[in-house]
């Protein structure tokens, strides 16, 4: 998939288009259940071993639909370590408080 979208984005850019492309960290288990949350060494081996695998294909590393802070920082950390830019977003808590799921503020 990274070959392809590497390609892709080569081609477009030829054709001058301003293209790039982003590979994703997603969460590791369900991303709206906070309890599935793996731990801080499982965290960043996975992380670190996806990070590594997809950097040489991607512009940006897209840690995307965190429910902790503590997942979202194992997987932001993970990506930095590749020098790539990294975003990070995270899913808000459905009951309308501004929380994340995992309740913190």
């Amino acid at each position: 998939a990274g070959k392809i979208a590497r390609s892709a984005a080569l081609d477009a850019k030829e054709a001058g288009a301003i293209v790039s492309v982003a590979g994703s960290l997603p969460p590791l288990g369900p991303s709206y259940h906070v309890d599935s949350v793996h731990s801080d060494d499982e965290l960043k081996s996975e992380y670190e071993d996806i990070a590594r695998t997809i950097a040489p294909y991607s512009d940006v590393l897209l840690c995307e639909t965190m429910a902790s802070v503590r997942e979202g920082l194992a997987a932001a950390r993970a990506g930095a370590g590749t020098g790539l830019p990294v975003w990070v977003s995270f899913t808000l808590s459905d009951e309308g408080n501004c929380t994340l799921r995992s309740g913190e503020d």
